[in-house]
């Protein structure tokens, strides 16, 4: 499975000038499916009171979803943790370059590897 780099910052909150070490993620392995839908495995971060995402804390369970590509979310875990898989799912738009953003390429580039098979 390949991993996606997601950080717990929005998009819009990355600056143009931001590398992937400086800012906090979450590592996700993913598995893209036949019919278009990705499979995710991770473990989701809990999110604080204001929103915005937090390693620290309780909140972390194992987890495994579905996205389809319309966006349907099935799988353990899809319901109690639906913000962060569709932050994560957000991130993996972006890093596939099916969402344009004005993040630089080198930072959009880094965020998914490919273990060699």
């Amino acid at each position: 499975m390949s991993w996606l780099y997601v950080p717990y910052k929005a998009p819009e909150e990355v600056k143009q000038d931001d590398s992937l070490l400086e800012l906090n993620f979450d590592k996700v392995f993913f598995e893209e499916q036949e019919d278009g839908s990705v499979y995710f495995e991770y473990e989701a971060v809990s999110t604080r009171g204001d929103g915005s995402y937090s390693s620290a804390g309780s909140g972390w369970d194992n987890f495994s979803v579905k996205v389809t590509k319309n966006g349907a979310i099935t799988g353990l875990g899809s319901r109690r943790h639906r913000k962060w898989i569709v932050h994560v799912f957000t991130w993996y738009k972006i890093a596939k370059k099916e969402i344009n953003t004005n993040l630089s390429s080198n930072f959009v580039d880094t965020l998914i590897f490919e273990p060699l098979s």
